[in-house]
C-alpha cells in the first residue's frame, strides 16, 4: 500500500512541476529554471549521500553513462520547457505520453528485451489514445509540436540508460 501511495504522490507532483514549469517559462528563460532545478536536485543529493556519494561518482565504472544520460535529460527538459512556452498544458502532456512506445522499441535492440504481442498492443493502444487526444484533424506540425516529441525520444533513451545503470548504481546517485 505504501508504494502505491508514493506512487500516486510521485504522479502528482510530476503533474505539480509540469503546472509550475508551465507558468514559469513565461517570465523566466528555460536555462535559469533548468538551473535552479538542478541546484536543489543535486543540493539534496549531496546533503543525504555526502563524501561518500561524491567519492562513488568520481570512481564508478558507470560515471559515462550517467553522464550521457544526465546530458540526455537535460536536452529533454530543455525540449520540453521550450515547448511549454508555446503548447498548452494538456497538449504539452498529451504529446509527451508518446514516450512508452519509444521506450518499447528502444528496449529491444539496447536491452535485448522481447517484446510480447499483448505488450505491443497495450503500448500501441496507449498511443492511439495520444494521437486521439491529440485532434489529428486539427494537429499542426510546428516546432512547439517538434519539440516536446524530441523531449519524448529524449527521455525515453535516459530511461532505457537508467535500466542499464540501476541495477548497478544507487538511486540517490543516479540522481545526482
Amino acid at each position: 500500500m505504501a508504494g502505491i501511495g508514493l506512487t500516486i504522490l510521485a504522479y502528482c507532483v510530476f503533474a505539480f512541476h509540469d503546472a509550475v514549469v508551465k507558468l514559469l517559462v513565461v517570465d523566466i528563460t528555460v536555462w535559469q529554471i533548468l538551473f535552479f532545478r538542478s541546484l536543489v536536485v543535486v543540493s539534496g543529493a549531496l546533503a543525504f549521500g555526502r563524501g561518500p556519494l561524491v567519492s562513488r561518482a568520481l570512481t564508478t565504472p558507470l560515471r559515462w553513462k550517467l553522464v550521457t544520460r544526465g546530458l540526455v535529460l537535460l536536452a529533454a527538459s530543455l525540449c520540453y520547457y521550450t515547448a511549454a512556452r508555446d503548447l498548452p498544458l494538456g497538449e504539452l502532456m498529451t504529446l509527451f505520453f508518446a514516450s512508452p512506445i519509444v521506450v518499447t522499441v528502444l528496449a529491444i535492440p539496447l536491452l535485448g528485451e522481447r517484446v510480447t504481442p499483448w505488450r505491443w498492443v497495450a503500448v500501441l493502444t496507449g498511443f492511439a489514445g495520444v494521437v486521439v487526444a491529440c485532434d489529428p484533424a486539427g494537429f499542426g506540425l510546428t516546432l512547439a509540436t517538434v519539440l516536446v516529441l524530441a523531449a519524448a525520444c529524449l527521455w525515453a533513451f535516459a530511461t532505457v540508460l537508467i535500466r542499464m545503470i540501476a541495477p548497478h548504481e544507487s538511486a540517490l546517485l543516479q540522481m545526482l
